[in-house]
């Protein structure tokens, strides 16, 4: 018991350590991280190499940075970059600064077996992050390569070739098109040969047999010999699921012996035990099943990067490789990739060494925080749009999130690192959540706030049982004892987006705790302070529609001739056949300050003529690090419609109005279509992109550029109104949304 005792003790120091532990990283250790992130974003979305489409990124991002805490040296971490990556591309060389390597456009060359070769190459519009909701937005392709989507099915199965062993086979194979008429391909068709363990060690020595397959039905031949070493054979037939929909495919394997074709008899997948094992791959490819790029520019053999991962630590990463229908070259030495790297189709299984970061504590794993944060970084630094509007440059944000993760305690705590990340990129749309249980509920206190110059202050009581207690327009001096200005700044630190944004989501925000926990405020009336204490029992608020001081005002006349439209709380899309009822006003407010719908079919209503605007672009990507990024415009064009609106039009607005609402307020002020009263929107506008992590963590950020109608900066400024509208503490107190009386003022005056 004593020995099993002292057992337990060793396996907990050798654990804790790891997985509790919440030490400050080494100054090595960061350097090692840091070189990681760089290296592991310039081979995952740009060195176009087959064996790097054939890892679980998510996994080797885990591996790695697992790693990286336990080298010692510039040595050790050159040694570990090298077996992590140089199984994904045989030609990527890493190598301390001072050596002055070049790059070798000869060792691209393929083997002169290989056929007619193209460049194979990556071009992405913006980064897709593997989202399918954002598809349209954010697409890759990797140019002279099929897309990924494939088929395969083991057609021959041996269990033992037992005397048979070093003869030679023959592989048949028919294909018929079940349709009158066939479709007009061409096919290649490659034979790959491996002789291994059926653990996955194979030899990687491929020997390539090509034919040509024509859209007749026809037979087709592959010949071989089956090695002496093995003692079991598996034939499988790799395709395009494009090329399998009208087709009939029948395969069989001869051997033969003493003269006699003998037919292979089939056994069940798996009862090849575990001996020497020789795999056969038939691969069935098509030009023209080749994507179509997605841009004119390309990158050619030649293209690379050569960069600095960490100051005296550089790489050389090929953008472009020679490939074929069958594979890029130089082909990498799968046995090595195998042994070092997960494989896709493994992730449902969990290895066992990966078992552990399938638990709900999953982020208590400083491995875990770390990958995240090289995998959320890496998203940001190839795919945000607006770098140079960010507080902050990537790299200093880099070493900035590895400290952090790697400290925190808590699932919470590392939220707020991925959150300070986000905070710097003045980005609106960057946010990050969670949907981890993990997290403690959050709630606040039934009030809503707001900034008169420099004051918080109460602008809306929501609970009617608290209006002996407080008041809209009451001064809010501490909370918790903690000075509101200081509370305050402390939300908009943990916030991205424009000075506007950031402010009205932290006083949203700003009374929020863990549920249970009360709440005690300091307010002040004229000369009168006092303290109350509130239980924090109300669902916290993310996202504000309409006024935050009124109630919503319905739809309706307001005034003689004036007609307030409300497409801030409304849930209903405008409508154009509520023309009827608008043509008859003389002037018009739309109040928008929340997510309408159906803007589209108002801007019809607006227009006399077609008007086209150019205010979101693409990131058009070849190269990392946004290295000779370029943005290709989308054109928007919009029609008039049957029916025209004569009436003076106003419109609401304020820092709500976000993305695809604020392309609607550009055209309003672009082609001066009314007038915008309240205050700037919030300046985040272009599609967002999203990105999961481990532990129910995503963050959101900005992957297209947007500007304003003129080309002028859009982001992080948001839309001026043509008429400011400053809150006021007396329109507070007195329950009055300033910025539609102000704009109800104007109509009258217009009218």
């Amino acid at each position: 018991m004593q020995r099993v005792g002292v057992l337990s003790l060793l396996i907990y120091l050798l654990f804790v350590p790891i997985v509790f532990a919440q030490q400050t990283l080494t100054k090595q250790q960061e350097r090692n991280l840091v070189a990681f992130a760089h290296l592991y974003g310039y081979v995952q979305y740009f060195h176009p190499s087959d064996e790097a489409q054939q890892v679980a990124w998510r996994m080797l991002a885990i591996k790695g940075s697992k790693q990286m805490l336990v080298a010692r040296n510039d040595g050790e971490l050159l040694q570990a970059l090298t077996a992590l990556f140089q199984p994904l591309g045989p030609t990527i060389q890493l190598f301390p600064t001072r050596q002055h390597r070049q790059f070798d456009l000869a060792a691209l060359q393929p083997p002169t077996a290989a056929g007619p070769v193209s460049a194979v190459s990556w071009q992405r519009q913006g980064l897709f992050t593997g989202d399918e909701r954002f598809a349209p937005f954010f697409r890759k392709v990797r140019l002279n390569r099929l897309a990924e989507e494939e088929s395969a099915f083991t057609f021959q199965q041996t269990g033992e070739l037992g005397r048979y062993a070093g003869l030679p086979y023959e592989i048949e194979l028919t294909i018929s098109y079940q349709e009158s008429e066939a479709p007009a391909f061409t096919f290649a068709l490659a034979q790959r040969q491996f002789v291994g363990r059926p653990s996955g060690t194979e030899v990687a020595t491929p020997r390539f047999q090509k034919q040509f397959l024509t859209t007749q039905a026809q037979r087709y031949t592959f010949r071989g010999t089956l090695d002496a070493k093995a003692s079991s054979l598996e034939a499988t037939l790799k395709f395009p699921v494009a090329f399998v929909q009208h087709t009939t495919i029948k395969t069989e394997v001869f051997v033969f012996l003493d003269g006699q074709k003998i037919l292979l008899p089939q056994t069940p997948a798996g009862a090849s035990g575990t001996s020497a094992r020789q795999t056969i791959e038939l691969l069935v490819s098509s030009s023209n099943l080749l994507p179509e790029p997605l841009f004119s520019a390309q990158s050619q053999l030649g293209d690379y990067v050569h960069q600095e991962l960490v100051p005296g630590l550089s790489c050389i990463v090929p953008l472009a490789l020679a490939g074929d229908m069958a594979h890029t070259y130089p082909v990498g030495d799968s046995s090595r990739r195998q042994q070092l790297h997960v494989q896709p189709a493994d992730w449902a299984k969990y290895p066992a060494e990966w078992q552990h970061y399938a638990s709900d504590s999953v982020l208590t794993f400083p491995e875990i925080r770390l990958s995240n944060s090289i995998i959320a970084w890496n998203a940001l630094r190839h795919g945000y749009a607006y770098w140079a509007s960010a507080s902050a440059q990537p790299d200093a944000l880099l070493h900035q999130v590895l400290r952090q993760a790697y400290q925190d305690s808590s699932p919470a705590g590392f939220l707020r690192t991925l959150q300070r990340l986000l905070a710097p990129l003045n980005d609106g749309h960057a946010v990050a959540t969670s949907s981890s249980a993990k997290l403690p509920a959050q709630r606040s206190v039934p009030l809503y706030f707001g900034k008169v110059g420099k004051q918080v202050v109460v602008t809306r009581v929501l609970d009617a049982g608290l209006a002996a207690h407080v008041k809209p327009g009451d001064v809010v001096r501490l909370l918790d004892g903690v000075a509101a200005a200081q509370v305050l700044q402390r939300q908009e630190s943990l916030i991205s987006g424009s000075p506007q944004r950031k402010t009205y989501q932290a006083l949203l925000q700003l009374a929020d705790g863990p549920a249970g926990q009360p709440l005690t405020l300091t307010l002040r009336r004229g000369h009168h302070t006092w303290r109350l204490p509130l239980p924090r029992t109300t669902t916290t608020t993310t996202y504000r529609a309409g006024s935050q001081v009124a109630a919503p005002r319905p739809t309706g006349w307001v005034a003689p001739g004036i007609y307030y439209y409300d497409l801030a709380t409304t849930a209903t899309p405008f409508q154009a056949t509520d023309y009827d009822t608008l043509a008859r006003a003389k002037a018009i407010i739309f109040d928008i300050r929340g997510a309408p719908t159906g803007l589209t079919a108002l801007v019809s209503l607006l227009v006399r003529t077609p008007i086209e605007a150019t205010l979101i672009y693409d990131l058009q990507m070849l190269r990392p690090d946004q290295v000779g990024l370029r943005y290709a415009p989308n054109v928007q064009r919009y029609t008039p419609g049957p029916q025209h609106l004569t009436s003076k039009l106003f419109f609401l607005t304020d820092a709500i109005v976000q993305s695809r609402m604020e392309t609607f307020v550009e055209l309003i002020r672009a082609f001066h279509l009314g007038t915008l009263v309240g205050q700037p929107t919030s300046g985040a506008n272009g599609s967002i992109n999203q990105l999961a992590l481990q532990g129910g963590i995503y963050i959101t950020y900005s992957g297209m550029r947007a500007t304003n109608a003129d080309g002028s900066r859009h982001h992080a400024v948001g839309i001026q109104p043509d008429v400011l509208v400053t809150p006021s503490l007396e329109a507070i107190q007195q329950g009055q949304d300033l910025i539609l009386e102000t704009a109800l003022q104007l109509a009258q005056l217009a009218h």
